[in-house]
């Protein structure tokens, strides 16, 4: 291998390092719940519910697992370990649903919550047989949730960034491109159905 190959190499995988990092489903999730609040007749109260709601879905759930998710093995007990992450979430994101609604949260907040909640349980059930992408189930999750809300033009920014998910979680070898695809179909597919039920109309 050339020294211009190596350096090729080792860019592509940096590039790919942070994509996956800064649209990791964590991150993409206090930001699509915040924007949501954002977007409620009272902005800065409505990001607050925003944060609250993130707290339960993504962040708590990343900070209890995170031993969990540390020099993770390959083979059954990856995929196990996976499911765990995903089972803790789904509680985690169940109770912050209920606090929400008790205590009268914006009910886009609720409806994205409970959209994503949803989603972990699809997730975690397909994982007992096949480790399909989390990163690209939430992030085209994320897109279908805000192509419902905006309209399909934002898919003119949100599908390249989808697709550079996909393309680093495959870069990065943690996924094959199959695995990446069937997590973009089916973030897309349940965050669609569940969040145009679930939200209300305008």
């Amino acid at each position: 291998m050339s020294l211009d190959q190596a350096n090729s190499i080792a860019l592509r995988h940096r590039l790919a390092t942070a994509i996956a990092t800064v649209l990791a489903p964590v991150p993409l999730g206090v930001a699509l719940l915040g924007f949501i609040g954002w977007r409620s007749p009272h902005p800065l109260t409505g990001v607050g519910w925003g944060i609250f709601a993130a707290f339960f879905a993504a962040g708590l759930p990343f900070a209890l697992t995170r031993r969990l998710r540390a020099n993770r093995p390959g083979g059954a007990h990856a995929s196990w370990r996976r499911v765990a992450y995903l089972a803790i979430a789904l509680t985690s994101a169940t109770a912050g649903i209920t606090l929400l609604t008790l205590l009268g949260a914006p009910s886009l907040i609720t409806a994205a919550t409970a959209t994503m909640m949803v989603g972990l349980l699809t997730s975690l059930l397909v994982n007992t047989k096949w480790a399909i992408s989390n990163h690209t189930a939430a992030a085209a999750g994320g897109a279908a949730i805000l192509t419902v809300i905006l309209g399909p033009v934002v898919l003119i920014v949100l599908g390249p960034l989808v697709a550079a998910v996909a393309w680093a979680r495959v870069t990065l070898n943690l996924h094959t491109p199959s695995q990446a695809v069937a997590g973009i179909a089916l973030g897309a597919a349940v965050a669609a159905g569940v969040f145009a039920l679930l939200a209300p109309s305008p």
